[in-house]
């Protein structure tokens, strides 16, 4: 909502942003609670320094045993 903060991609993001290098653009949009700024990095990968951050998560689902449909 700043003029600053980190940037988060995603491992698929990631590696076609290291696939294909200067034919992609990363799009930060900034100052969201005045004027919003746009800024356009090409090449993320060359340009940022990107540390890989594993999170782990839990998925729940529920379920029934069999049932009869009628």
């Amino acid at each position: 909502r700043t003029d600053y903060g980190s940037i988060r991609m995603t491992q698929n993001e990631f590696e076609k942003a290291t696939e294909y290098k200067n034919d992609y653009a990363l799009v930060v949009v900034c100052n969201l609670n005045d004027i919003p700024k746009m800024s356009v990095i090409f090449n993320p990968i060359d340009k940022i320094n990107f540390t890989e951050k594993a999170i782990n998560t839990k998925q729940i689902n529920y379920h029934t045993s069999p049932l009869k449909w009628q």
